[in-house]
C-alpha cells in the first residue's frame, strides 16, 4: 500500500529551533532573551486570528508562561526573532503578561535541570477580545472554544546530567 501524506493538518516550523532539540540561549533569558522566529502552515480557511503560546510545563508550579502573542492576522504566515516587549504591537497583534509579570517574551533561565517547553500555535475562528492586562491564563481561557486547529514545537533548555539522553514528548 502506498504512503500517503495528509495536507490537512495545520503545520508549526521555526529557523530559530528545532524541534525536539534544544533552544539557543540567545532565546534565553541568560542569553539575548529574544523570542524565537515561528512560522505556521496549512491554517484552516475559515481561521480568523492566530495565538503562540510557549509553556514550560516542567515547572514546580506545573505550568509557567512565557509568552503568550494573540490576534495574528490569518494572512501572516510567520512571526519574526526577538518580537518588542510590548502590549500592542503593529497590525492588532497583542501579548499577554506573562508568569514572569511582563509582556511580551521572556525566555528561560539557566537550570540545573532541562525543562521542556512547548510552544503552541493555534488558528483560532475569531479575533479575542481579553482585558488590557491579560495573563497567559485568560489568554488559554479567551481561546477555549475557539481553537479550529494547531501545531506545536518542542524543544528544551538547562544542564543536562552526565550521560543523560534527550526524550521530548
Amino acid at each position: 500500500m502506498p504512503a500517503t501524506i495528509d495536507l490537512s493538518d495545520m503545520l508549526a516550523n521555526s529557523i530559530s529551533m528545532a524541534d525536539g532539540g534544544r533552544l539557543p540561549s540567545k532565546h534565553a533569558a541568560d542569553g539575548n532573551n529574544a523570542s524565537p522566529q515561528i512560522g505556521w502552515q496549512r491554517i484552516p480557511r475559515e481561521t480568523k486570528s492566530i495565538a503562540i503560546i510557549m509553556n514550560d510545563s516542567d515547572s514546580s508550579s506545573g505550568s509557567w508562561i512565557h509568552w503568550g502573542i494573540f490576534n495574528i492576522p490569518p494572512h501572516f504566515i510567520e512571526l519574526e526573532e526577538d518580537q518588542p516587549k510590548e502590549r500592542n504591537l503593529n497590525y492588532g497583534i497583542r501579548q499577554v503578561i506573562n508568569d514572569f509579570g511582563k509582556p511580551g517574551y521572556h525566555g528561560p533561565l539557566g537550570a540545573t535541570e532541562k525543562h521542556k517547553y512547548v510552544f503552541t500555535v493555534c488558528a483560532l475562528d475569531e479575533m479575542l477580545q481579553v482585558k488590557f492586562n491579560c495573563n497567559g491564563e485568560d489568554l488559554i481561557k479567551a481561546m477555549y472554544g475557539h481553537v479550529l486547529e494547531k501545531a506545536i514545537i518542542r524543544t528544551y533548555y538547562g544542564n543536562k546530567r552526565k550521560g543523560e539522553g534527550l526524550s521530548v514528548k
